[in-house]
């Protein structure tokens, strides 16, 4: 039961649970992008009393920040818990408790994922609705560790069993999937779903359908600044005839990304910073207007070369 991460400068780390005490504790390893040891084993856990602690599971942002979670046992059930370091290993605050429930249930198996920004998700296993059934769970938090919502149900139906989940965070979106025998009759089945970020128990309802947006919204783009393209997001409550145009800061058109009939629903359409001509736009700021029958919203991207 080890896991291990690498930063975009090809600095990794490796955790593991490790029996060296007698009992079982989270540790870690910090290695250079040549695989040199930076410094020596450390142990993660900071409980003073003899409790287990396995399953751990690490992700690392692009700076070489990084977040380890594991399956903890020092209040007498399974709990989730994890720690934060910054990029020199040095440990920001103390360990804290992901799941939020407030009864004696169980909780196994964390993944973890860490997005650019260094905003993160942990999921797990969760026996919260009773033990004869387990549903996957997860808990978002922001770059500086503080908690965003509360714990949230991943699977659209708390029925059975699903296990062993994972997690990937990218683009607002957060990335799921686990093992269920939920399906009558096809005994164990691999099951998916993507979330939203800011409202992951919006898009899917109770029967693993599509829940269709109830206003117009353009989102952000992200990356901003961006290099060498960026995604723009947006929300249609209802069928429409949408353009989407980017223009340059003195009002010139410089790209038509999107000019078409598009039904409700959530769309993510890539910018990859070139004009009508294909030629690569200069650094600068531009505008990007979203127009439908009814509604129209204008936001600002900066193009960073």
């Amino acid at each position: 039961y080890s896991s291990i991460a690498i930063d975009d400068s090809g600095n990794f780390v490796i955790c593991w649970y490790d029996e060296r005490d007698s009992e079982y504790d989270i540790y870690v390893q910090r290695y250079n992008s040549s695989g040199t040891a930076e410094g020596s084993n450390f142990k993660v856990n900071d409980d003073t009393i003899s409790a287990y602690q396995d399953n751990p599971s690490i992700a690392v942002d692009v700076s070489g920040n990084f977040v380890i979670c594991w399956c903890d046992y020092r209040n007498g059930n399974y709990d989730i818990y994890a720690q934060r370091y910054n990029s020199s290993g040095i440990a920001e605050d103390s360990n804290f408790k992901v799941n939020d429930d407030t009864d004696n249930e169980s909780q196994y198996y964390p993944s973890i994922a860490i997005d650019d920004s260094g905003n993160f998700v942990i999921c797990w296993e969760d026996e919260r609705n009773g033990d004869s059934d387990s549903d996957i769970y997860a808990q978002r938090y922001n770059n500086n560790g503080t908690v965003y919502g509360n714990n949230f149900r991943v699977t659209a139906t708390s029925y059975k069993y699903q296990y062993k989940s994972d997690v990937a965070l990218w683009n607002n979106r957060i990335y799921n999937t686990w093992y269920s025998n939920y399906a009558e009759g096809t005994s164990w089945d691999i099951w998916a779903n993507v979330l939203d970020w800011d409202n992951p128990v919006g898009i899917f309802d109770e029967d693993n359908n599509i829940k269709l947006p109830n206003s117009f919204i353009l989102m952000q783009n992200y990356p901003n600044p961006f290099n060498p393209s960026t995604s723009i997001r947006y929300e249609l409550a209802e069928n429409s005839y949408i353009t989407l145009k980017i223009y340059s800061i003195n009002g010139e058109l410089v790209k038509t990304l999107v000019h078409k009939e598009q039904s409700a629903g959530y769309y993510d359409i890539i910018w990859n910073g070139e004009n009508e001509s294909g030629e690569a736009s200069p650094s600068g700021i531009y505008f990007y207007r979203l127009e439908t029958d009814k509604n129209c919203e204008i936001k600002k991207a900066i193009l960073l070369k």
